[in-house]
Formats: C-alpha cells, structure tokens, sequence
C-alpha cells in the first residue's frame, strides 16, 4: 500500500467512518438537493475546500466554547471525550449531507439532529437552565460554525478562488436553510447581519472551566503522534481565523507574525497533503452525477451556470407559492441564473416594470454616446410586450456583465402582495453598455426592488438603484476621491 492510499485511507476513516455512505449523494437522480445549489454556488465551494473546512471547523469550536449554555450542553452531554472521532464523523457526515445530499438524506440527518436535541437540558453551572433545540442558542451554533468555514475558505482558498463580498451574502443566505430547519430563529442572512449579531450577543460570552477543558481536549486530538501533529499544526491555524476578541476572552496569545510567516503556511501545505491524498471528491462526483440527471428542460440542466436555484415546482410542495417566493424565484430562477427563457413563467404577462436608477443611467450614457437602452422607452418602463421588453434589457445587461447578479442583502419585507427586498447587483464589466467599452471592472451596487404579485406572478416592479455609484464605478463620472 503506497503513501497516497494510506492517507487517504486514515482521512476517510478519521472524517467519515471509513465509509463514505455515497448513496446518501447519488441519489436519488436529478434531485436538487435541500439547499438547491450547483457546484459554483458559494455553499459548494466553502463546504468542498479541506483546508478551509478543517481550519475552520476547529476556530468554530472554540468560538462556540465561548456560550456558557451552549458549552454546558456539551460539558454535560456530548462524548467528545470519550469518542471524539465518533463526534467529529458525525459532524462531518451532517455538513456533508445537507449540502451535498439529496433533499431526503438531508432531512433525515437534521430529524436525527432533533431528536437528539430533545433530550439535552439541563442546568448550566451558573444556574440558568438550557435546552439543546433552544432556537436561540441553535442561531448561535450555526453562527459560529459558517462565519468560521467562510473565514477559513477566504483565507485558504486560492486567491482567483476567494468569495466576492456580494458571494459572502449569498453564501449566508443559502446556509440558513438547514439551521431554520433544526428550528433556530432569526438567522443572520448577510455579512452585515452576521457582523451585528456577534456584537450583540458578545457581552453573553466568555470562559468557563468547561470551555477551558475542550480547548485543552483539541490541542491534543488525535488517536496517533501522526494525528496529533496535523491536528496541532491545523489549531494553530485555526486560532488566526478567531475574532480577535474571541482570542483574548479564550487567553490565546499567538503573535501576528507567527500566525502570517507560519501557521498560514504550514496549514496551506497539509491542506494540499491531504487533498492530493485524497484526490477527486467521490461525494462530490457522485452529487454532480446526481444534478446532472434531472429531466431534459429542468433548470439543473444549466449547470454549472452560478446562482442556480430550483423552481418552485421542482423543489416540491414543501416550497410554498407566496409572494416572497415567487419574487425570489424571478431573482434566482431567471435573473441569476440566467434563464430570460423563463420569464413568462414568473413575470405576469401585463407587468410594469421600471428601472429607475438604471434607466437615468441609461439615459445619460445615451446622451454622452448616442446608443439607445434596448428593450426600455424613454419612461424606464418596458414596451407593449412586458415580458419580451424585459428579456431584451436583460440581454443588454447580461451582454455587459456576463456573471451578473442580484444578490438579496438582509430579510425581505412583505405587505400583503408587495414584497420589498435590498438587492446587491453585481458584475464584471466584459461587453459593451450603451457606448461605454468595457473596462473589465468589477461593479456593485444597491438596488431597493418594490415587486408586486398577482396570480402566483410578478406584476409590478419598481427598481431604485445607486445610479450616481454605478456611473463612478464604470469610469464614466469621476468619483469624490479622484
């Protein structure tokens, strides 16, 4: 048996058992899964990075650790201790197959998960009682565990590779899902949200002999020297990924330069170690194979076209056809996914829809170039056809910005038929727009989307966008700094 094998071998038993239990990923075909994501969707690519998950698993222990509740539930109830393998296949078998399984093996993951919570209660050593399927403290569980796997991709994913700031949110956005579905409440859905929310709940955490206990327990890990070392080597990475509050409540005094000339380094090559070792991801593959079967004419046949969602009729009736939904639909299904081919499924067919930001935009790059905003008149609203007016706009836009999209920043507010939703567009500047040649920037910028719903479609749209930071970012007017 060859080096490569070998470790190879160890990984899979360490993370999964031994057994990949494939099945659970390969099956069955063209299911889209829980989430609905496709292999360049941000969830995919921060759960399928090794060093990044590994990295970023353990920083998402120690900063849970910080919960005097959450850590008493683990103090009194878990088998870290005694089985601390068991508990970290179980962990990885859960993440693994609520974002890479079907939609089935997910759900039957997250009810074992709950049934489990059920029976973990108690009282924490400072005399609150806690309950383990506390929706609050599940928010902050999951909290934890994603801003640390976010945190560990961006720092060791490949720089070409590392999520845009409008990919953070969507990264965020789609891994609430599962936590909503174990029943936590208030999930933060943007970099913003996360951001408030750890300041918020900051003043509720610190140091507890218990918490004191597992950061001893993970420094040592490891059934062997051999995984001892690697475990070490990737903790020590691990605590550069922390909050630096988090650092010091947790009495962790590791110099900068240590962290930057060292750790990072280190960690980057066992990564690299393992992932040759390992070579191509069968649960990977066996999920591609899995999207890839769906029935001829299904959105998955896009793959692997970024920001695919299913629509409402493929994900089942657990999807319910309210207005949000439907309006995410129009956002998801359509825009980021680029299928204009199904607007006539979501837009009703006598929409009026109006861009106004974009459309003065549109207004003064045609009076400084002469070109004419295809597929909009010169009131920003679309032509007699409404439906086939947006499909045009929308080539101009998707001409001019090949890897557009409309990413939702915060929660959506619904007022009867209207949903209003803040949006960030963004998109690399590769075609013409309007006269201007493309400048291969990279733009973003905010849109506030007023969308009215009747009869299960979109009938009405107002867009406001940040038309003067758009211009600013194309070059076309200079901003304050220049």
């Amino acid at each position: 048996m060859g080096l490569r094998t070998r470790i190879a071998d160890e990984l899979k038993a360490t993370v999964h058992g031994g057994e990949l239990k494939l099945e659970r990923y390969a099956g069955p075909a063209g299911d889209l899964g829980m989430l609905g994501i496709a292999p360049h969707d941000p969830v995919w690519r921060v759960h399928g990075h090794p060093t990044g998950m590994l990295t970023g698993g353990f920083a998402a222990l120690m900063l849970q650790s910080l919960h005097p509740l959450a850590m008493a539930g683990v103090d009194q109830y878990s088998d870290f201790r005694t089985d601390p393998i068991g508990r970290l296949i179980r962990t990885a078998r859960f993440i693994t197959t609520t974002t890479f399984g079907s939609e089935q093996a997910a759900r039957e993951v997250i009810e074992l998960v709950q049934r489990i919570h059920t029976k973990v209660r108690g009282t924490a050593p400072d005399g609150r009682p806690y309950r383990a399927d506390d929706p609050e403290l599940l928010t902050w569980v999951h909290t934890a565990e994603v801003h640390s796997f976010l945190t560990g991709y961006q720092v060791y994913a490949a720089q070409r590779s590392r999520l845009t700031s409008a990919e953070c949110d969507t990264y965020y956005a789609q891994v609430a899902p599962v936590a909503e579905a174990l029943g936590a409440a208030e999930v933060p859905r943007s970099t913003r949200e996360v951001a408030r929310y750890l300041a918020r709940v900051r003043p509720e955490l610190h140091v507890t002999p218990a918490a004191s206990d597992v950061l001893r327990f993970l420094r040592g890990f490891g059934r062997n020297g051999r995984e001892r070392l690697v475990a070490g080597l990737l903790m020590n990475a691990a605590v550069g990924l922390l909050p630096s509050w988090a650092r010091t409540e947790l009495d962790i005094h590791r110099p900068v330069l240590v962290r930057a000339i060292w750790d990072r380094p280190v960690a980057t090559l066992v990564g690299r170690g393992l992932e040759w070792a390992r070579g191509p991801s069968e649960i990977h593959a066996a999920a591609r194979a899995r999207l890839a079967a769906a029935a001829p004419g299904t959105p998955s046949q896009s793959f692997p076209w970024p920001g695919f969602r299913p629509s409402s009729a493929q994900r089942g009736p657990h999807m319910s056809n309210d207005p949000k939904a439907v309006v995410n639909r129009l956002i998801e299904d359509v825009i980021n996914a680029h299928r204009p081919d199904l607007a006539h499924e979501v837009l009703h067919p006598q929409s009026n829809i109006r861009r106004m930001g974009m459309q003065r935009s549109a207004q003064y790059l045609g009076s400084l170039t002469n070109a004419a905003g295809d597929g909009l008149n010169e009131r920003g609203a679309h032509p007699a056809d409404p439906v086939e007016g947006f499909k045009a706009a929308y080539a101009v836009l998707l001409r001019a910005f090949p890897d557009l999209r409309n990413n939702v920043v915060g929660p959506q507010v619904v007022v009867d038929d209207l949903v209003i939703t803040h949006v960030t567009f963004s998109g690399t500047h590769e075609g013409e727009f309007l006269g201007v040649a493309p400048t291969h920037r990279k733009v973003e910028f905010d849109e506030v989307l007023y969308q009215r719903v009747t009869d299960g479609k979109v009938s009405e749209v107002w867009a406001i966008g940040d038309e003067l930071g758009f211009l600013q970012q194309l070059g076309v007017l200079a901003s304050p700094e220049d």
